[in-house]
């Protein structure tokens, strides 16, 4: 998954896989918007 789509596929993301496995895809793409909203 490119990093394009990832992002854009996060508001799903964060709602149905706010686990462990997504918050390390999240780090290993250095990405901190997608991070803020995992952890809120």
């Amino acid at each position: 998954m490119t990093k394009a789509n990832y992002l854009k596929a996060l508001p799903t993301q964060c709602i149905e896989r706010n686990n462990l496995t997504l918050r390390t895809r999240i780090k290993r793409l250095g990405s901190r918007k997608p991070l803020l909203c995992v952890q809120s």
